[in-house]
């Protein structure tokens, strides 16, 4: 009786001191915390989870009406190596197309066919093919179009100079520092809260735009908000009319937003299945073209995997060399990504839950790519 007495006392305490810490956060303007913690510490992480769209608030992206199948090729084994460093990495699914024929698919532990994973920063290249396809159509000029002139509550020295190539080319200028374990960060705040749009207009451009390189994901909240503006609808509309259906994707996906019917986090979380990403990848390696459309003007992929201010991104897409063998990426948090070899006319989906960190593109994802293309017939 004793020992229940003291576990109660023990569940009392924690229950007032997790409230405590509740109060502080909502006294102090930290709220987004209550959130962070309880997806994160209460769960033993320490960082986001590629099943968070279930935690969120999102909106709907519905399947294509005219579904693009990726056929079956003469399946490969994957090499046992490999299938160790993915182990080591909980990795949730991979995925290898070559000539449009898939040669292996395979999906690891709670991970199936139909499981919705969260892209994070992924999607940062296909908010880059949304611009693009804007421009296509007129609703954005260039480019060169400022964001001011769809963010006129933009603010800092520099505010005036800034345009969309230099949101999507990451030398923006932006006062944002990019970071994913500490809590109180700011992108930790973008994540967690519940406006992101009233956060993003607390962050000045503070530096000369377009001078030099660096990675932030406030950049793509920005050209998510201007893309809205421009359209006059929800990012996940826009995203569903212009992309997803397109490219015939096969399942439904939802974006995740900062609150119900809110903004969608236009830098992170589109939450999909492994085969619709692999469709960004083959309309990459189509040159813009997938599902009997052309939807992107092949000039702009070819400068979009080309190095701009970084010779290791260029405009959505990150970039990188393994014996000789180019390779463009969909990159996002924990190793979510997805390669595109052109010279082996190879598309390659890895998604999972952690990650071998190292430079830019992390040491895993390099080692991945190399076994890849040593194991390809």
């Amino acid at each position: 009786m004793n020992i229940v007495k003291i576990l109660v006392k023990i569940l009392i305490g924690l229950v007032l001191f997790v409230g405590l810490l509740a109060g502080i956060a909502y006294a102090t303007g930290n709220q987004y915390l209550v959130k962070g913690v309880s997806l994160t510490y209460m769960k033993g992480q320490n960082t986001a989870n590629i099943y968070d769209g279930k935690s969120f608030d999102t909106r709907l992206i519905t399947a294509s009406p005219k579904p693009y199948e990726i056929l079956a090729g003469t399946g490969i084994a994957i090499p046992e190596a490999l299938e160790k460093e993915f182990a080591e990495t909980q990795t949730a699914s991979t995925m290898l197309i070559q000539n449009d024929k898939v040669l292996w698919e395979k999906y690891y532990n709670e991970q199936t066919a139909q499981t919705q994973g969260n892209s994070f920063s992924a999607v940062k290249t296909m908010v880059c093919f949304l611009v693009q396809i804007a421009i296509q159509e007129g609703k954005i000029p260039s480019w060169d179009a400022k964001a001011k002139d769809y963010l006129p509550w933009l603010t800092g020295k520099y505010a005036d100079d800034v345009n969309l190539y230099h949101l999507a080319s990451m030398s923006s200028g932006l006062d944002w520092q990019e970071a994913y374990t500490n809590p109180f960060c700011i992108t930790a705040k973008a994540y967690y809260g519940n406006d992101v749009i009233e956060l993003m207009k607390g962050l000045p451009i503070i530096d000369q735009p377009g001078k030099e390189f660096i990675y932030q994901s406030g950049n793509t909240q920005l050209l998510g908000i201007i893309l809205s503006q421009a359209y006059g609808q929800p990012l996940s509309q826009i995203m569903e009319q212009k992309l997803w259906h397109p490219i015939g994707a096969e399942s439904d996906a939802t974006w995740s937003t900062d609150h119900k019917n809110g903004m969608e986090l236009s830098y992170c979380c589109l939450n999909a299945i492994t085969r619709d990403f692999a469709k960004m990848g083959l309309l990459t390696l189509h040159n813009g073209s997938l599902n009997g459309k052309q939807i992107l003007d092949s000039t702009f992929l070819q400068r979009a995997t080309s190095g701009q201010l970084s010779a290791e991104y260029g405009i959505g897409f990150w970039l990188g060399e393994i014996d000789g063998v180019k390779y463009q990426l969909f990159q996002g948090h924990l190793g979510q990504f997805i390669a595109v070899i052109p010279s082996k006319n190879v598309v390659f989906v890895r998604t999972g839950h952690q990650i071998k960190k190292s430079g830019h593109i992390p040491n895993c994802i390099q080692s991945y790519l190399k076994q890849v293309i040593k194991a390809l017939p």
